[in-house]
């Protein structure tokens, strides 16, 4: 899994339930007021874009970014994130406090808690972030544009406030939220991987594992399972990696060396496989539940599928009927047939997938 900017995914939008709290005493704190290009930035914050930043920066990952480009924790930062304030405003905060953040409009939108407020030197930063002072960089003017002190602390979002730059964007979290099904079933195992080496498979339970594989399939298919005719029976007959209270990792073997099996994706060698096996209806059918669970609960504009090539060449003829199941009527849909799948596995673990339909949703608010 590909971890989050600094190993945490940032999500500072409140509850609604704890928006109605914070706004009972909106009218008792300081307000700042942020124009378009802020508020850009807090919704950024707020939906953790900017992960692991909980807030525009302090004095502290301030100078770290100007002088290093990292945050004082270390993580790589290229440029700063920052609330500008006039001189009057910044003499009005003091660190500690809690202050409203509102839209130009007036309409609140959340708080900061202050953690510190600071003056920079305009020349010492565009020196140290552009290597140069000469107004014709972009950089340099954005800098000489904003006023001269800075508010840093962690925020809080209201969650009706926060909306989207666009008409179909997901946040970070909802890209980590994809819905998938494979509708493979155990035929045999589980069995110990004994020897791999990335996605080749050589033992299964000390074993050679041609032989396990060949010996499991034979029996259930009743049909002779040679090196020769290996892909065409594979198709079929997947190895699916064990997950404790989760569907398994689907695991596609295509080529036989020897003794050796190699699939399309890793099998670490330790990990307890099963051999599966499906058919059109279970496969088509898990095809369907990817997509009910994907608008489930939510007013879904659009749908995006993954499916893997190998499930087409599974289904062949019946491959409409997986179609017609993930393409719903409310909903407009796009998507690709892949080799490999990258999908959550419902905890937020991120995992490669082989034979297996992903089904993501988006709205429009």
């Amino acid at each position: 899994m590909i971890q989050p900017h600094g190993n945490t995914l940032v999500d500072r939008v409140v509850t609604p339930q704890r928006a109605e709290e914070i706004r009972a005493g909106f009218d008792d704190l300081f307000t700042v007021e942020l124009d378009w290009n802020l508020f850009f930035d807090f919704v950024n914050l707020a939906q953790g874009v900017y992960s692991p930043l909980e807030g525009f920066m302090s004095r502290n990952d301030f100078m770290k970014v100007v002088n290093d480009i990292t945050l004082e924790s270390g993580v790589p930062w290229p440029l700063p994130v920052v609330l500008d304030v006039d001189a009057e405003t910044a003499n009005d905060v003091t660190p500690g406090e809690r202050i409203g953040i509102t839209r130009a409009d007036g309409t609140p939108v959340g708080v900061l808690d202050v953690d510190s407020v600071y003056r920079y030197n305009e020349e010492d930063v565009c020196t140290q972030l552009f290597g140069t002072t000469d107004n014709d960089h972009p950089g340099v003017r954005t800098v000489r544009s904003k006023a001269p002190f800075f508010i840093g602390g962690p925020i809080k979002a209201f969650p009706d406030e926060i909306t989207r730059q666009g008409n179909q964007v997901l946040t970070p979290k909802e890209t980590r939220v994809l819905f998938k099904k494979h509708g493979w079933e155990t035929v045999a195992g589980p069995f110990r991987v004994t020897g791999a080496d990335g996605p080749t498979v050589t033992e299964l339970d000390g074993e050679p594992a041609f032989s396990v594989y060949q010996d499991v399939v034979e029996e259930h298919a009743d049909t002779t399972v040679t090196r020769e005719n290996f892909f065409e029976v594979a198709k079929s007959y997947p190895f699916g990696i064990t997950r404790l209270d989760a569907e398994q990792i689907v695991r596609d073997p295509f080529d036989v060396d020897g003794d050796a099996l190699t699939c399309f994706g890793s099998v670490p060698e330790g990990e307890f496989v099963n051999i599966l096996t499906g058919d059109i209806d279970s496969l088509v059918s898990a095809a369907g539940d990817a997509y009910e669970a994907a608008v489930a609960d939510s007013e879904s504009e659009s749908l995006y599928a993954f499916d893997c090539i190998s499930r087409r060449l599974y289904l062949d003829d019946e491959f409409d009927r997986e179609l017609s199941a993930i393409d719903g009527d409310e909903e407009s849909l796009v998507g690709a047939l892949t080799i490999g799948e990258i999908a959550n596995d419902g905890s937020g673990h991120l995992d490669y997938y082989n034979k297996t339909a992903v089904i993501g949703a988006m709205t429009d608010r």
